[in-house]
């Protein structure tokens, strides 16, 4: 079994904008019925992970509704969408595959596993730099942009 959560239950971010809060305890929870349902079916062969997404070029993620809010709101939306990785988001593709990893014989002995696929995202801290703070949400394109010095 392979519940999809996100960075967001496994860091709290996002804000209180727009849902943010019951957005990340909801996948924090994800995590917690993970962890339970790993425990009570390991003794019958079952596998239980998650898979803990960053941004995914996906609608939920590219559409003009949320990049208006993200004009409007980047405090609330900006930390997810930096990724160490020079890669702005994910392709659907890239979560799909460390699901298929999860799934086959060659995860046979992993169980009970948050796995990040996010670019390195829940490795750094998401700290507020002067770097950060100048980035710019680009509705023209969506990603993260620096200004020259």
């Amino acid at each position: 079994m392979i519940i999809t959560s996100s960075t967001a239950g496994l860091r709290g971010f996002g804000g209180t904008q727009g849902g943010g809060v019951g957005y990340a305890a909801s996948k924090h929870g994800v995590v917690g019925l993970m962890r339970t349902f790993a425990n009570a079916l390991a003794p019958h062969g079952i596998r239980v992970n998650t898979v803990h997404p960053t941004a995914v070029r996906t609608m939920k993620a590219v559409n003009p509704g949320m990049t208006e809010w993200l004009e409007k709101n980047p405090e609330g939306g900006g930390p997810h969408l930096r990724n160490p990785m020079p890669v702005d988001m994910l392709e659907p593709g890239d979560i799909s595959e460390a699901v298929a990893l999860l799934a086959s014989d060659n995860a046979k002995y992993i169980t009970g596993v948050a796995m990040p696929v996010d670019a390195g995202f829940c490795k750094k801290l998401c700290s507020w730099s002067s770097e950060a703070s100048r980035r710019t949400w680009s509705s023209r394109t969506p990603t993260w942009t620096t200004p020259s010095p």
